[in-house]
């Protein structure tokens, strides 16, 4: 996971380097289960749109709160099939965190 606060400041467009980096992880660029978590004001939805790093024009981009636990057991439980992860105590660890 890459956390990014304070995104509303960050400055490029579709052609800047770092933005390219974003938008190759957001399009399952790679081969693991990383995603980018942007946090801020209520213009990070604007930066956003002008990197376009998310599809915010299907409405798939929402505020979240915590998930549940059964939602996080979910979550972990489905990184580890979709990326192949072999199970382990990592998974409660990780569970633990959420």
């Amino acid at each position: 996971m890459i956390a990014i606060d304070e995104f509303q400041t960050m400055s490029g467009d579709r052609n800047a380097n770092h933005v390219k980096l974003l938008n190759k992880i957001h399009g399952g660029g790679y081969p693991a289960p990383i995603f980018v978590i942007a946090t801020g004001l209520s213009d990070t939805l604007g930066v956003v749109e002008r990197m376009g790093i998310s599809r915010t024009k299907l409405n798939a981009v929402h505020s979240l709160g915590a998930l549940s636990e059964e939602e996080s057991r979910a979550l972990i439980e489905g990184w580890t099939e979709h990326f192949q992860i072999p199970s382990g105590p990592w998974q409660d660890d990780l569970l633990d965190m959420a």
